[in-house]
């Protein structure tokens, strides 16, 4: 709800003026009646007004300004002028400290921005600019200031300012800037099909990444007109484009043909085509594009446009993190609500139970630790249950004790799994193999195990859940292991692996758990679980049993690493009850779209996997030979990696990169190869001629020998 502070008597303009000296904004006196929007006086700028002489410049009457930029610490204000811009802020923006009038709601939202430049984005000769950038030597009106059509201005949401760097906030305002233009040019009925499909497509062809053609889109369809089934169809056309485009599909509409039918004029299309072409472009998983990738297949980023909370869940994870991995998110989404179902539900007509055994792969932990602080955030501390926490164990001898006591509700973190796996003698696979037994029985009943060292006795239902993870040199060593492989163990596991991506820096991390989400995770917790209670089915039509034992055909034809792709089948009508359940959990559908998503996210999965085998059976060398170029493409791509650097344009190494010159701090971060491998690496690329390498001042750095 919006908040109201009240200004004009003089006990009334002090608390005013004190509020926005406590947020860190320098207020400044507007002259003349409350509806004038300019000081009124010279020298405004250089104005600094504080608790004790506040007095000295504010009188009765007086509205109030703000001073942005250095005045305030780097405060500045984007004034969103069009309603429409408006309207899709909210679906671009990182949460921040937002105001506006009772008749405009939403157009002014604050950030943090020291090296921020004022910049205005106008639209051809259209009366108003789009979005405004106001920084050094600028202010705008506060609340509780009238505007000129006598309209109040008033707080809206009162959080923290967030801050933002100068690269992200360019690229949001760019982002907000085109976005407004597609909602104002949004046909009012007929063709938003084909509009969808242009507008999609012409961000595509401008090398805009799919994540980002995603937010632009997804804005415009959020805040227009589209609702319900509508929605859907629209949001179907972007992810149909985006695929088709990645096919090579040369049908994909473009900016001619959005001009050609009638959507924009020539004008236009030239103003668009300014502004879509001049940025640098990045990967799907946040990486420049010059940055090569290996075997591991990119994660196609329509598999987060999932409904219900499994998607909810994902996208607060990706809010909340330090660094950005989406799959690791999507992870955390599937998991908690697997844990929730607590062993409620089994896909109709398959008697398959919802019970995930998760795989994380990453050279660094800093993505994959995101998992359990999650899912320990959102179990533990959300929901009060921390006796469904997932727990650690760093022994086979520990999972065995736990095992022993329990299979009812176990869900089990396995960190370095990997090694685990490579060490384990034939006691520890007992462990294993029992895991085995207990995956897809949990409407059954599991006897009693008998191992060395070990045993379980008989359980009826039980629930087993795995969230493990794994460096890519262990978990190839695993797969040169013929009996994990074969004995059927490692096919239980849908893989979500990220490569050599040490993830996207986010900024600023939403730390605030929607109540939303709780208060429909507290509703499934809260259903009582009768020990003879039937479980409840997860609805799915007869076409869809045809199309998922297709897609079981469709494993098993891949011969040479079947053991990996024989569960593919399973893994995908797992995470579809999930989705469905997450949706709706007193009756669960799986729907035609919710089945082919989960299809897509297992058939990543499991190429995923195969990538891992082919790489383990190529050797190290192989993987060698890939880091070293690497590497020389970093170097010779210098000027492109900036950005990835994550570095303040006032940095040193800022300077030296945007000169040529790549700093070995940062080559080692934007990397993630271990210092002693990068060394090994750098000295090769020396000796070949195709690297050189000098001291500026204390930076050790690096640049290409001309092509």
């Amino acid at each position: 709800m919006a908040r109201r502070i009240t200004s004009g008597k003089t006990d009334q303009i002090k608390k005013s003026v004190f509020y926005w000296l406590n947020l860190g904004i320098s207020p400044i006196p507007i002259w003349g009646t409350r509806t004038g929007k300019d000081p009124g006086y010279e020298g405004w700028q250089e104005l600094e007004v504080d608790r004790k002489n506040f007095r000295t410049h504010f009188k009765k009457g007086n509205s109030i300004g703000g001073l942005w930029g250095k005045p305030s610490g780097g405060i500045i204000d984007l004034d969103l002028d069009w309603d429409e811009a408006a309207l899709v802020a909210p679906f671009i923006l990182p949460e921040t400290f937002i105001y506006g009038r009772n008749k405009r709601p939403g157009t002014h939202y604050l950030y943090r921005c020291r090296s921020a430049q004022n910049s205005k984005w106008s639209f051809l000769s259209q009366k108003n600019p789009i979005l405004e950038v106001r920084s050094n030597g600028r202010q705008s009106l506060l609340p509780p200031s009238k505007h000129p059509d006598d309209d109040v201005y008033v707080i809206e949401h009162e959080v923290e300012i967030a801050d933002i760097n100068q690269t992200d906030l360019e690229e949001k305002v760019k982002n907000i800037a085109i976005a407004s233009v597609f909602l104002r040019k949004y046909p009012e009925e007929g063709m938003r099909h084909d509009y969808i499909h242009g507008i999609t497509g012409a961000l595509l062809h401008a090398s805009w990444d799919e994540e980002r053609v995603m937010e632009v889109v997804l804005a415009v369809l959020k805040a227009g007109p589209e609702r319900g089934t509508d929605f859907k169809e629209r949001k179907r056309t972007m992810t149909n484009t985006i695929e088709k485009f990645s096919e090579k599909d040369n049908t994909i509409w473009g900016l001619p043909k959005l001009k050609t039918e009638g959507f924009i004029d020539q004008k236009e299309q030239k103003k668009l085509k300014e502004w879509l072409g001049s940025d640098r472009f990045y990967d799907e998983d946040g990486a420049p594009p010059s940055k090569p990738r290996e075997m591991i297949p990119l994660f196609p980023q329509r598999l987060l446009l999932v409904d219900g909370l499994v998607g909810e869940i994902t996208d607060w994870s990706m809010k909340h993190a330090r660094y950005r991995q989406p799959p690791f998110h999507l992870l955390v989404g599937l998991m908690t609500i697997a844990l929730c179902t607590r062993n409620r539900y089994i896909i109709g007509g398959q008697h398959t139970p919802l019970q995930p055994y998760f795989l994380s792969v990453a050279e660094t932990g800093a993505g994959k630790d995101v998992i359990r602080n999650h899912l320990n955030h959102i179990i533990a501390q959300q929901l009060k249950r921390p006796d469904m926490v997932p727990s650690a164990f760093l022994s086979a001898q520990a999972v065995r004790q736990e095992l022993t006591q329990t299979l009812d509700g176990f869900c089990w973190v396995w960190d370095e799994a990997g090694a685990d796996l490579a060490n384990a003698n034939n006691v520890d696979r007992g462990v294993y193999t029992s895991l085995i037994s207990a995956f897809g029985q949990a409407q059954g009943f599991l006897g009693p195990v008998r191992a060395i060292n070990h045993s379980f006795d008989a359980v009826d239902k039980p629930f087993v859940t795995v969230a493990a993870s794994s460096q890519p040199t262990l978990l190839h060593n695993v797969l040169r292991d013929q009996h994990l492989l074969e004995g059927g163990f490692l096919g239980r596991f849908l893989l979500f692996d990220v490569g050599s991506s040490t993830g996207v820096r986010n900024k600023p991390m939403d730390r605030i758990f929607p109540s939303s989400i709780k208060k429909e995770l507290v509703k499934m917790m809260e259903v009582p679980i009768e020990p003879d209670d039937p479980a409840i089915e997860v609805a799915m039509g007869e076409r869809l049993h045809d199309r998922i034992h297709a897609y079981e055909d469709e494993c098993k034809a891949i011969r040479e690493v079947a053991p990996l792709w024989t569960r593919a089948h399973q893994h995908a009508l797992i995470i579809a009850g999930l989705v469905a359940v997450g949706i709706n959990q007193k009756r669960p559908v799986i729907t035609s779209e919710i089945l082919e998503w989960s299809i897509d996210l297992s058939r990543w999965s499991s190429s995923c996997w195969e990538a891992r085998y082919r790489e383990a059976a190529g050797g190290l060398t192989d993987a060698y030979s890939r880091k070293f170029k690497r590497i020389e493409q970093l170097i010779r791509q210098v000027r492109n990696q900036v950005r990835a650097a994550n570095l303040h344009p006032g940095d040193k190494k800022y300077k030296l990169m945007i000169d040529g010159y790549m700093p070995r701090g940062v080559l080692r971060y934007l990397s993630g190869i271990k210092s002693s491998d990068l060394e090994d690496i750098l000295d090769g690329l020396i000796d070949a001629g195709l690297v050189h390498t000098k001291e500026t001042g204390r930076y050790q750095v690096y640049w290409a020998s001309a092509e």
